[in-house]
């Protein structure tokens, strides 16, 4: 009985550290640095270790390196980013709000090495795409990839958010972000945070 109360003491002082560690991890960005927006290929790929993320990017000039499979027209260039959860989540990504016709999809494993596709989204919102109710397992990782529709315009710049649960956010990006004065998309990094969630179920929140 008393290992268990010592091993419970120190499984919840965990569990409560974690908004902080992201927090700490958040406030050491450079707000002048520019934009992280996805990488290329799974290789670059941009990786998402705090929750709730929220990056702005291009694909303008990017190349096609991956297919949309619920849309098997589109040869829109795309950027990848990454995910590998410490816990079973789940989440959703969504482009909505992004000014182009975006496509999403995410993938166990990279999809030019076998990855496993677990979510296409394409005219979710509007034009725009979003995954929810995403379920990701515990210390697998996936691959996000920012892609584009078959109509144009089909590539530009992007908002993904990604976020606990199961609904698509309603807006591109949270209304507070620690640097209020950084310019939200100008080659500015912009990455928001919302107030965080009730003690009693901090692993939600943040990622370390």
């Amino acid at each position: 009985m008393y290992r268990c109360r010592i091993l419970c003491s120190a499984l919840l002082f965990l569990l409560l550290s974690l908004p902080l560690w992201a927090a700490n991890e958040e406030a050491n960005r450079d707000p002048g640095n520019p934009l992280d927006q996805g990488g290329e290929t799974c290789t670059s790929a941009t990786a998402i270790t705090t929750l709730p993320y929220c990056d702005t990017g291009t694909t303008a000039n990017r190349i096609n390196d991956y297919p949309v499979p619920c849309n098997t027209g589109s040869a829109a260039p795309d950027v990848v980013y990454t995910v590998t959860p410490p816990v079973t989540s789940v989440l959703s990504f969504s482009l909505c709000g992004s000014p182009y016709n975006t496509a999403l999809t995410i993938w166990r494993g990279c999809p030019s090495a076998g990855g496993v596709l677990i979510c296409c989204s394409d005219n979710v919102c509007g034009d725009d795409a979003c995954c929810s109710g995403v379920t990701l397992l515990a210390n697998v990782q996936y691959f996000v990839v920012v892609d584009g529709g078959s109509t144009p315009p089909n590539q530009g710049s992007y908002t993904l958010n990604v976020v606990q649960g199961e609904s698509c956010p309603s807006t591109p990006c949270q209304s507070t972000c620690p640097y209020p004065n950084v310019e939200n998309g100008g080659g500015k990094t912009m990455f928001c945070l919302v107030e965080p969630l009730p003690a009693a179920t901090p692993f939600v929140d943040s990622w370390k």
